[in-house]
């Protein structure tokens, strides 16, 4: 599935639980408790999807799968997480105190069968250093070609930014399985 990417207006935010690029998402309350938070300290939110939206077999029929990057590994992590639980959410600055790179710019996602600068379970794009293996799938590749103000990719060498999933752990759903499919360094 295909989508375009529309550069939302400055001070404007998407409404809770839409899919999008980059600026606030929607997370489980207990992954931002102070005292237990699952997110790591250099880790920036990427991408939040809605999945009743998606209408995909491979995936749930509901539910966020939220991308983010850690950008202080060497090289950089991806990090994908899955909840169904609307009731116990909140949405989050999460890139709010990020100064090293500009990441607060939204961008909402439409569906375009001609796009190509975001797909979803899309073909595995050609990588210069990343070899995928046979029983991997991409879960999400986005053309980082098409938006230079991106600050987070200006020293990436590959043309996408994909993250990818073996077959098994889609099928059963284990999202925190995939990971990003080159280095970011």
């Amino acid at each position: 599935m295909k989508f375009k990417l529309l550069k939302l207006k400055e001070g404007y935010e998407s409404d809770d639980f839409q899919s999008h690029l980059f600026g606030s998402p929607d997370v489980l309350k207990e992954w931002n408790d102070q005292d237990q938070s699952c997110f790591n300290n250099d880790e920036v939110f990427f991408l939040q999807l809605n999945l009743k939206d998606l209408n995909l077999k491979e995936l749930p029929n509901e539910g966020i799968l939220m991308f983010t990057i850690c950008t202080l590994s060497h090289p950089f992590r991806g990090i994908v997480r899955y909840f169904n639980n609307f009731n116990n959410s909140e949405r989050i600055d999460f890139n709010d105190e990020d100064s090293i790179y500009n990441l607060n710019q939204e961008y909402e996602l439409i569906i375009d069968d001609t796009s190509n600068e975001l797909e979803i379970l899309g073909n595995m794009p050609k990588f210069k250093e990343y070899h995928p293996t046979k029983n991997e799938r991409c879960l999400l590749t986005f053309n980082k070609t098409l938006f230079k103000e991106i600050d987070l990719f200006n020293d990436y060498e590959e043309d996408y930014v994909s993250f990818v999933i073996k077959e098994d752990d889609l099928l059963n759903h284990k999202f925190e399985q995939a990971k990003l499919a080159a280095n970011l360094d």
